[in-house]
């Protein structure tokens, strides 16, 4: 049995509860709802390398995550790369002005046969609140209806190449 002081307390605990439930299903209080933004990524794997087999970008916004990995022991010399670099708003327009949410479902998840091509395989990311769709092809061939989202982010991967890998100095 509760003692009056614990009683009056659970019972104050239980209708705050209820009146906050109350509140946010007016609107009065913001209901938290998890927040999911967009992203878009692309990347290169090459099965037969000697120094960067790995290299990606991810956008977020007006932001780059650039990563490149190495096979190679020595971390010295070839130490893996991850990079956060601010993106310009003009580029960063660009890009998203070429991103189409309604192709990515209807792609297929693979074209081709891109881990056999001597080049490479590249692939594609789109993610959203909706869920995540990666597409996967031999380098450089990718699906026409993402051919040149694709060229703008491959040319800004292949920038960022140039400018942060020791190899490519």
């Amino acid at each position: 049995m509760l003692s009056p002081s614990r009683y009056w307390l659970f019972l104050l605990l239980v209708l705050s509860g209820a009146i906050v439930e109350a509140r946010e299903s007016e609107g009065v209080l913001p209901v938290r709802e998890k927040q999911v933004m967009t992203t878009l990524g692309t990347g290169i794997h090459l099965g037969e390398c000697m120094v960067y087999c790995d290299e990606e970008i991810w956008i977020k916004e007006n932001i780059i995550l650039y990563q490149a990995r190495s096979p190679w022991p020595d971390e010295e010399m070839f130490p893996d790369i991850r990079q956060e670099i601010p993106l310009d708003d003009a580029t960063a327009q660009t890009i998203w002005n070429q991103v189409d949410p309604a192709v990515f479902p209807g792609l297929p998840a693979r074209t081709g046969q891109p881990d056999a091509d001597d080049r490479g395989m590249e692939w594609l990311v789109y993610g959203d609140h909706n869920g995540q769709v990666r597409i996967e092809f031999p380098a450089g061939e990718p699906p026409a209806s993402v051919a040149q989202l694709h060229a703008l982010l491959r040319a800004l991967r292949l920038r960022l190449s140039r400018k942060l890998r020791p190899d490519l100095r």
